[in-house]
């Protein structure tokens, strides 16, 4: 038997748009913990191998401070622990550039730690006690991310086969699903594609809740973030999977191990036109008794123009974040004034990230009307990857949590 424990997505020095200073770097601290509550999962269970599918820096420059700690880490449990590691790139820490490298590779320097990325499959195998085991890893192709990943699979042969990827599996369900469709385009794949592959375990990584999709040909597994990303993934436990690999594998051999993570809440105050003082209102609606939770508040509703004039979501946000970890606002209602042709919404200025989306979306418009399918595919992905790209170098966007890509 080969005990493995797997992880995915523990994007490693993620940026917060509503986190600055001291507050930022512990909430950074958070993702660092994860790391190092997974390593002592390995320990606990006396695992013989580590596998981590991806994501597991937020983004390809991650700070001086997020790679020493990485390094740190899994150099000394390697030098303590009989555990070998294997990783494989995602979207988040692959380049999209040719001549550029993971900032992962440096990981693969480490004993007993081997580092896949750029799209191409390597093969290792572990003795079992009388069987072997294959592990097969992809990493994540940044040049061709809407490719599926078992494209050109390998064969594999052992007596328990497991691949490890970083992509978007048809059946499995994610909290991002109705934010953007554009999530499922990395690296996508359905489970029938892989009916004759001969692979018992896939583990898998990228959608951030965790799942199981058994087929009759093989277990597919996504553990889950073991920390919680966005405020999308506030609900339900986050940690990694431990699974023991031997002849005759199955679902029953798989077993989630929770992690501890900061909490995250959700509060959703509904405003209407008959009401004054809104920041009055807000906050006899939003409990003071946060302590080390992250906030949300989502003002939702219509109100009146000379009630928006008044209100004051700066001094909102200083009152709350007393009594929170840290809180964020979404104004998300819209603005009525009886005398006035105008909508009020329309009227805000449209900053950099909103400017380049209409444009892109509008040149995407036109492709697709024109029935061009290649010049359509650069469009969308140019669209998905400038605003993230733009949200990362400092643009604001109210859509996004974060300053990273999920």
């Amino acid at each position: 038997m080969v005990r493995v424990v797997h992880a995915a997505d523990l994007h490693i020095d993620a940026s917060y748009a509503f986190l600055t200073g001291e507050r930022l770097e512990r909430r950074r601290e958070d993702f660092l913990d994860s790391l190092s509550s997974i390593l002592n999962v390995c320990r606990e269970e006396r695992a013989d191998v580590l596998v981590i599918s991806g994501d597991f820096f937020d983004k390809v420059n991650p700070t001086n401070n997020a790679r020493y700690f990485a390094h740190r880490a899994l150099r000394d449990f390697t030098r303590d622990v009989d555990c070998r590691v294997f990783i494989v790139s995602g979207n988040h820490d692959e380049p999209k550039t040719v001549h550029s490298r993971s900032p992962l590779d440096p990981l693969g320097l480490i004993k007993n730690v081997r580092v896949v990325s750029s799209g191409k499959w390597k093969h290792f195998r572990l003795s079992g006690g009388g069987f072997d085991v294959g592990l097969y890893l992809r990493g994540y192709d940044g040049l061709k991310p809407a490719v599926s990943p078992f494209l050109e699979p390998p064969s594999p042969n052992d007596d328990v086969n497991v691949a490890v990827v970083h992509g978007s599996l048809d059946r499995a369900k994610s909290v991002y699903d109705e934010w953007s469709s554009a999530f499922r385009e990395y690296a996508p794949f359905s489970s029938i594609s892989c009916s004759e592959l001969g692979f018992d375990y896939y583990a898998l990584g990228h959608f951030h809740t965790h799942q199981i999709v058994s087929e009759n040909w093989g277990v597919f597994c996504y553990p889950g973030s073991p920390q919680r990303y966005s405020f999308r993934e506030a609900e339900g436990e986050k940690g990694v999977v431990v699974l023991d690999l031997e002849p005759g594998f199955s679902e029953s051999n798989v077993q989630f191990v929770p992690l501890p993570c900061r909490e995250l809440v959700v509060k959703d105050v509904v405003l209407d036109t008959s009401m004054s003082n809104l920041e009055e209102v807000i906050l006899n609606e939003v409990p003071v008794d946060g302590g080390d939770r992250l906030l949300d508040v989502r003002l939702m509703g219509k109100v009146m123009f000379d009630e928006y004039k008044r209100l004051r979501i700066s001094h909102l946000a200083s009152y709350l974040n007393q009594y929170w970890f840290a809180v964020k606002i979404d104004k998300l209602f819209s603005v009525y004034d009886p005398v006035s042709e105008y909508e009020f919404e329309d009227l805000k200025s449209i900053n950099v990230v909103e400017e380049f989306k209409k444009r892109m979306s509008e040149k995407l418009r036109v492709a697709e009307e024109e029935g061009n399918v290649e010049l359509k595919k650069k469009y969308k992905w140019m669209l998905e990857n400038g605003v993230k790209l733009l949200v990362e170098i400092g643009g604001q966007q109210d859509d996004f949590e974060v300053h990273s890509r999920v």
